[in-house]
């Protein structure tokens, strides 16, 4: 089902008519938090309970003693319960009263909140939901219900193993958010150049309407907020998981009530906020997958009205994430995808987000199906010359051969940096940063270049080596064929390169030939 759809209501409404413990595993206890915020909203009354690392000892008894079912308040016979799953691993006593209530006939349901957690090949996989297969095993006959917005065929496939699920029924809807509209923006480097950009279009188009900032890390999420506040006059408060609990709660109750405009959330905690309101999500930083970007934007637009989905690319972001996420089982692919998206400027944002989150269904394509076309892509069409760029790429295999003798690693910036000494070498002009940045991630995402990682006390450092189509590139055995967008409304010595923000006076120049007139292979500017 799509974000922001509904799917949280199947479990509530069934608490509210199954007799028994509606029990919920959900990932996040921001997600929980949030719920049980919205049912206490709606019926103060009804028993909804939160059972997580950070409740304290009274407050877990008294859960326990409610799953009894010997009290005498109404509903007697009706529990809505959410569990971390750590919490379902960790806690022996626990899970025996769970155990009891089973005995008693009084566990009605099973509910597995974001249940791509479960694939151990997806996007999102954790090992905690590893144990909802024994917990299947333990309590036979109780219905579960599984339910995600980011789940392809093949990760249906690999839920359905884990817990063991061979009589299932699947349902699916239509996961486009017509409402929201999406756009990649390319930064310069620079942490103020970012934030900068972010507060103008909040004070220029936002004003008094309310917005999230997603970032990856805890200091980003601390540190926009800082400047938001500081520098701009922006009433925005950060939120992420080192702050205590009341005070996360606190900020998300003024973010709801309209007492502050922008909150500035870690990308996995703002997953578990809502505002129906939201009318603008921008990424700081690019998400770690297109299936978490789906996720974390559609917290914009849930009223039906429309809103914007914004993701700040900027080139160091690339080897940052990946140095977070290489350990993960597809970790990288799952990044590489991301900035593939990034870099697209042709093809519709929400059919590239479609081809990916319906993966192995034979879905109709899909675009922007009104005449706002809600996409920047679609919004500022581009005609797509393919030109051929394979001397520059076979200029990557030669400074990693110098460096190699030198006994030197090269980063992604290390990179960027000797490239471009290496057409002023050869008396070619420089490139502009963001061009030979984009060039760089595309021959990462293409499997020209290939990262590795090495570990210090303190970081693991990403640094490029040649991938296997460069060295199938240096055979002779293939060559690389790089897109350039050319607009419309300009002619083709002002094209745009993959990634560049629209055209502008300064734009570089790629030749079908990858030579221009005097022979000199190289990007020009």
């Amino acid at each position: 089902m799509p974000a922001g759809s509904g799917k949280s209501l199947i479990y509530q409404l069934a608490a509210m008519h199954l007799r028994g413990l509606v029990f919920v595993v959900t990932p996040l206890t921001s997600l929980m938090e949030d719920q049980l915020m919205s049912i206490s909203a709606r019926d103060p009354t009804f028993p909804a309970f939160g059972v997580h690392n950070n409740l304290s000892k009274e407050d877990l008894n008294h859960v326990i003693v409610r799953m009894a079912f010997q009290q005498q308040q109404a509903p007697k016979d009706k529990m809505l319960l959410f569990v971390t799953p750590d919490k379902i691993n960790k806690s022996k006593l626990f899970m025996a009263k769970v155990a009891k209530a089973f005995d008693k006939k009084m566990l009605a349901l099973i509910v597995v909140d974001e249940a791509q957690c479960c694939a151990s090949h997806g996007h999102d996989f954790r090992t905690d939901y590893q144990a909802l297969s024994t917990m299947r095993a333990s309590y036979p006959g109780v219905p579960m219900l599984l339910l995600t917005s980011t789940a392809s065929k093949p990760i249906l496939f690999d839920i359905a193993s884990a817990l063991n699920l061979e009589k299932r029924v699947l349902l699916r809807q239509e996961l486009d958010l017509p409402n929201v509209a999406y756009e990649v923006n390319f930064i310069e480097s620079g942490r103020q150049n970012v934030i900068g950009e972010i507060a103008k279009m909040i004070q220029n188009r936002y004003p008094g309407e309310a917005g999230m900032v997603c970032c990856f890390s805890v200091k980003d999420a601390e540190d926009v907020a800082t400047v938001l506040v500081k520098d701009y006059g922006i009433k925005a408060k950060p939120y992420h998981h080192q702050l205590k609990m009341e005070y996360r709660s606190k900020v998300h109750q003024q973010w709801a009530t309209g007492k502050i405009q922008v909150i500035v959330a870690t990308a996995a905690f703002g997953m578990g906020i809502h505002k129906a309101d939201c009318r603008f999500v921008v990424h700081y930083s690019i998400a770690k997958s297109l299936q978490n970007y789906y996720i974390e934007s559609g917290r914009a637009g849930r009223d039906g009205q429309p809103a914007q989905a914004y993701c700040m690319f900027k080139f160091q972001d690339v080897f940052r994430l990946s140095s977070l996420v290489f350990s993960d089982k597809s970790g990288l692919r799952y990044l590489y995808r991301m900035i593939k998206y990034c870099l697209d400027r042709s093809t519709c944002r929400r059919q590239l987000l479609r081809e990916t989150l319906t993966e192995g269904f034979a879905d109709e394509p899909i675009g922007c199906r009104n005449a706002e076309a809600m996409c920047d892509n679609c919004r500022n069409p581009v005609k797509v010359q393919t030109l051929d760029v394979t001397e520059h790429i076979k200029l990557f295999s030669t400074i990693f051969e110098e460096q190699s003798s030198q006994g030197q690693r090269v980063t992604g910036w290390k990179l960027m940096d000797l490239f471009r000494k290496r057409l002023n070498k050869e008396n070619a002009p420089s490139v502009v940063r963001e061009h030979v940045g984009h060039l760089i991630a595309w021959a990462l995402c293409e499997g020209y270049l290939e990262e590795k990682f090495h570990f210090t006390p303190y970081s693991t450092i990403s640094h490029l080596t040649e991938g296997a189509r460069l060295k199938r590139l240096l055979d002779g055995r293939e060559t690389a064929e790089f897109k350039l967008y050319v607009s419309p409304k300009r002619p083709a010595e002002t094209a745009v390169v993959q990634g560049d923000d629209g055209p502008t006076s300064k734009v570089s120049k790629l030749s079908s030939s990858g030579q221009d007139e005097n022979g000199d292979k190289h990007l020009r500017e």
